[in-house]
């Protein structure tokens, strides 16, 4: 059986992703407002992405949040693998804070691609039906990922905080001045 929350979004995150403070801080929530617990997604593996395997524009609005150190980024990414298994953690989201989070990686740009998945919870035989985001088409990785004790930051973890709140708030003024003016692109993100 599989469920799924209504006027809401299970959101499976990996990495950075799977981190109460990372989610906080896209979502513009509180930490203790984040409502997570532990999952597996079954059929992909976990690959670490350099910045220079990311696409062009993709890049370029990197560049823009991150500055001078963007070249040395690197990512968390999934792709699809028969047998594969990657650990991370399922967020109950609000429709908002899942656009959010698909402002966070690009997903408007084709540097992920957001998915339909299923994923399974310590002792709960049911699986639960996630939404969460994957490697972009004819892209490359740098290396696949030893699953057991990943650690979620790649890059320093304040600086990640930062950029996250920083590309949220950025986000969320574009919506208002849309809504308050009918201008603006949201998806042009300061990302």
């Amino acid at each position: 059986m599989i469920k799924q929350a209504s006027k809401a979004v299970f959101y499976f995150g990996y990495g950075q992703n799977s981190s109460r403070e990372m989610m906080a801080a896209i979502t513009q929530r509180s930490m203790n407002d984040i409502v997570s617990w532990e999952a597996v997604l079954e059929g992909y593996e976990l690959c670490v992405q350099d910045f220079a395997h990311v696409p062009p524009r993709s890049q370029e609005l990197l560049r823009k949040s991150w500055g001078d150190i963007a070249d040395s980024l690197r990512f968390y990414v999934i792709r699809p693998k028969e047998g594969g298994i990657v650990k991370g953690r399922v967020s109950l989201l609000t429709e908002q804070g899942y656009d959010l989070v698909k402002n966070q990686e690009l997903i408007a740009f084709g540097w992920r691609g957001e998915v339909d998945g299923e994923v399974l919870t310590p002792g709960n035989r049911d699986k639960i039906a996630v939404k969460t985001e994957v490697l972009g088409v004819d892209q490359k990785i740098t290396s696949v990922v030893d699953e057991e004790n990943y650690s979620p930051f790649l890059n320093h973890k304040e600086t990640t905080l930062r950029v996250a709140k920083e590309t949220s708030d950025y986000y969320l003024e574009l919506l208002r001045n849309k809504e308050g003016t009918g201008a603006g692109n949201p998806t042009e993100s300061k990302n």
